[in-house]
């Protein structure tokens, strides 16, 4: 039989652990009322652990509910327990023996009541120091209110959920722009006649976009009060340097092999040598921002224009294991990324790692289906994406978070380091971490990560396949339609696949969704409320609008213009022709 917890033993843990998190809960807020209100990303921050206590809160006492009903006894959650008291198998309540239950964790308020009275004192004061405007009472954190900066603001604050299929028409017209309606003339052609609408105005417009992407990053990543107002000048010397190095490369040699990784190499030279001029008391963080994520990003984007270039003149069976092969590195690389941004905020994180990583193979992956020699590589793509959804589904199973991932870390990873003698099995965490991300033995925590992966991931396919539908005709019959893989050199069977399949796989992301909610609703269910109650809050933040528009913004971008013939990445070592893709 389970041992029965001691209520004084469980009482007293439970009041350390409040004061606790109530002193760290007074700081955290007491520190950006001291200097200075305003500060959009750090309220969007508060605000969201705010929802996650009180998504917590209510998920715990359902649960809570659903057990006094079915005992006969009154609905009152317990006192936290320790890990060496937490009951197992049927005896918990619980439909299967022998499996952990995760008991409460929250504080509530019959848990303060049997707190001592010195803990109760220091609840009292750290509660004080917590106060907002209206000296409302916090239990984690204010109830912050961002203040709309700017038209686009003011209108993504006033459109809610609404501001995102209105604002993602911002990237298709830029692409449609520069891409599709203004004329690009013939890449080889080297004079400076055939080249100026290209060199002065598609490839600047292209590349000074980007600038201001990366500007914008590293301003919401140093907790920027206003991270969309950012300066000029890193633009303006992304486009000198535009001038000076393509223009007479492109005058003098013509469109040469991957030109396009030299454009963005050139942004971002352009963008971090100008943060560290202009900004000598930031520059650590500059460096220290590049080290972390640009440089990963950079290795990304060359991974991906490694995977188009061999994915190009592959054979079928070649473009199938192609395609697992790009969804493995995606799926380890989107880890590496969240570990690399830990000093930094963690929606943001969150952001930077779930979406932009995932979103940007997910582009190019999508944006490459004109390659695709035999209809059945469309069968291994739809099977290397589905693994992705569903592993993010297994990584939330009791079954890997309580056996195996404990396991795999124990042995695995410190037999990889060279940790001799290997450390026991660390015992499951069960105290509510709401700023934990993961990487500890946290059960809510790593929980809260993996939903939140799987979030972004199905958002990331979705935004995929649908610009492509919407795009890839314009690409195909616009007024450049020889300068991409979509026009005249790929047939006219060959695109119609294409679109079947995105379009087909579009009713399957749905499917999947529907799937996903249904997993974490039914048998995770408290994590699936705080989660819930975090992703609300952030897609409701005209903040976090404005960072998904801006990432899914570079990533269209990017792919778009690896296809491009004048930069030369998608054609690049086959004479910067799209020959190759012919059907035979």
């Amino acid at each position: 039989m389970p041992r029965r917890p001691n209520p004084a033993v469980a009482a007293r843990a439970v009041a350390g652990t409040f004061a606790d998190t109530a002193r760290t809960v007074g700081e955290v807020i007491a520190a950006p009322a001291r200097e200075g209100a305003g500060n959009d990303l750090r309220d969007l921050e508060a605000a969201a652990l705010r929802e996650l206590n009180r998504a917590h809160e209510q998920a715990q006492g359902e649960q809570s509910a659903e057990r006094g009903r079915g005992e006969g006894t009154p609905a009152v959650p317990p006192p936290a327990v320790q890990p060496d008291d937490r009951p197992v198998g049927a005896a918990a309540g619980g439909k299967h023996p022998g499996r952990p239950v995760e008991p409460v964790h929250h504080v509530l308020p019959s848990h303060r009541r049997a707190a001592s009275s010195s803990v109760d004192e220091a609840v009292a004061a750290a509660a004080a120091e917590a106060r907002d405007v209206r000296n409302e009472e916090l239990i984690v954190d204010p109830v912050h209110k961002e203040t709309p900066q700017g038209h686009a603001g003011e209108a993504a604050a006033s459109l809610g959920l609404w501001a995102y299929p209105i604002f993602l028409f911002i990237p298709l017209l830029f692409v449609t722009l520069v891409f599709a309606i203004v004329p690009l003339g013939n890449p080889f052609d080297d004079s400076i006649g055939g080249q100026a609408v290209f060199v002065f105005v598609t490839n600047l417009a292209v590349t000074a976009a980007i600038a201001y992407l990366y500007a914008i990053a590293y301003s919401g990543m140093s907790r920027n009060n206003r991270p969309f107002r950012v300066s000029l000048l890193p633009g303006l010397v992304v486009v000198v340097l535009q001038l000076a190095v393509m223009l007479p490369i492109y005058v003098i040699r013509g469109v040469q092999n991957l030109l396009g990784i030299l454009a963005v190499g050139l942004c971002v030279l352009g963008v971090y040598g100008t943060l560290a001029v202009t900004r000598p008391d930031e520059r650590s963080n500059v460096w220290t921002f590049f080290t972390r994520f640009q440089l990963p990003l950079l290795f990304h984007i060359t991974t991906l224009t490694l995977y188009m270039v061999v994915y190009r003149s592959a054979k079928p069976a070649v473009q199938g294991l192609l395609v697992f092969a790009l969804n493995l590195f995606t799926f380890i690389f989107r880890r590496v990324m969240l570990s690399l941004l830990d000093p930094y905020p963690l929606e943001l994180t969150m952001l930077l790692s779930g979406l932009w990583i995932q979103s940007l193979a997910d582009m190019v992956q999508t944006f490459s289906f004109p390659q695709v020699s035999n209809p059945s590589v469309f069968g291994a793509v739809w099977v290397a994406q589905s693994f992705g959804n569903v592993a993010l589904l297994i990584f939330v199973s009791d079954v890997w978070i309580f056996k195996l991932r404990p396991t795999i870390k124990t042995y695995v990873v410190n037999a990889f380091k060279g940790n001799f003698p290997i450390p026991p099995i660390p015992e499951p965490d069960y105290s509510f971490k709401p700023e934990d991300r993961g990487h500890s033995a946290n059960v809510g925590s790593y929980r809260r990560r993996q939903f939140r992966f799987w979030i972004w991931k199905v958002v990331s396919q979705l935004t995929a396949n649908l610009f492509y539908l919407v795009l890839s005709p314009v690409m195909r019959y616009g007024l450049n339609k020889e300068r991409f893989p979509f026009g005249p050199t790929l047939p006219l069977n060959g695109w119609r696949n294409s679109m079947l399949y995105s379009g087909v796989y579009l009713v399957f992301i749905v499917i999947v969704t529907a799937l996903g909610y249904f997993v974490l609703y039914k048998w995770h269910h408290t994590s699936f409320h705080e989660v819930r109650a975090i992703q609300i809050h952030e897609f409701r933040s005209y903040t976090y609008v404005g960072f998904v528009v801006a990432i899914l913004t570079h990533n269209i971008i990017l792919a778009l213009g690896m296809l491009l013939q004048h930069y030369c990445v998608f054609s690049s070592f086959a004479d910067c022709r799209f020959t190759n893709i012919v059907d035979q």
